[in-house]
């Protein structure tokens, strides 16, 4: 199996029609596809954004617990 990406020109109901000849002969198939509008750019980019603060967020805790954990002056408790 092959992916296939293309663009289409508005949202909307779309026909798609697939034909495809291999080893076994030719076969074809069809299938009705409902396409919506696309993603703002800001919401396809978040994921990008995203990762980078949690990473350094997750650094900052440690930093954090590990500071804590060997403060000098004496045990807790």
């Amino acid at each position: 199996f092959r992916a296939a990406l293309f663009e289409l020109p508005w949202a909307g109901r779309w026909r798609a029609e697939i034909s495809i000849s291999g080893p076994a002969g030719p076969a074809e198939t069809g299938c009705e596809l409902e396409v919506g509008d696309p993603l703002p750019a800001w919401l396809t980019l978040w994921p990008w954004v995203l990762w980078p603060i949690i990473l350094i967020g997750l650094f900052g805790v440690h930093q954090f617990l590990v500071r804590r954990r060997h403060r000098p002056g004496g045990e807790r408790g």
